[in-house]
């Protein structure tokens, strides 16, 4: 049985959360995930749904994300991966229908690495503005403008 992480919140508007703190996180099988949201996907409630995990490794992982993603209940339209790593990267494109796969890869070594997989319902421009001096930095990082087609 798998477990994830979840961060449940509510936004109320004209509010914002300041504090973290103020967040509710634990750890549920995808079971108690989707029970949990059921009434929110029911009632299409949902405006946009993003998920992130990290991954360390998307080589090694990529088929038990690919069968964790078919027990959960929700569609999510962007999906975030952290530290992917460098191997063999451009053979997992294609793992997901229906989505396109957005990444940066570490300045050095293999560890790192960004990737974003975006629901074709979007498009997707990476945006540049905010690019960050490699040679200071040594995290991957990866900014996007996401458009409803």
């Amino acid at each position: 049985m798998s477990l994830v992480e979840v961060n449940e919140f509510q936004l109320i508007p004209g509010q914002l959360i300041h504090d973290v703190n103020q967040l509710k996180f634990d750890y549920v099988t995808e079971t108690e995930f989707n029970s949990k949201f059921a009434s929110i996907i029911d009632n299409e409630l949902i405006l946009i749904s993003v998920f992130h995990l990290k991954i360390i490794s998307l080589n090694s992982k990529h088929i038990k994300l690919c069968q964790f993603l078919q027990l959960l209940s929700i569609h999510f339209e962007v999906m975030v991966l952290t530290k992917i790593w460098s191997s063999y990267i451009d053979s997992y494109c294609n793992i997901l229908p229906n989505y396109s796969f957005h990444y940066v890869l570490p300045v050095k070594g293999t560890v790192d690495g960004v990737g974003i997989f975006v629901n074709n319902d979007f498009s997707c421009i990476e945006n540049t503005r905010y690019s960050i001096n490699h040679t200071d930095f040594t995290r991957s990082y990866l900014f996007i403008y996401l458009f409803n087609n």
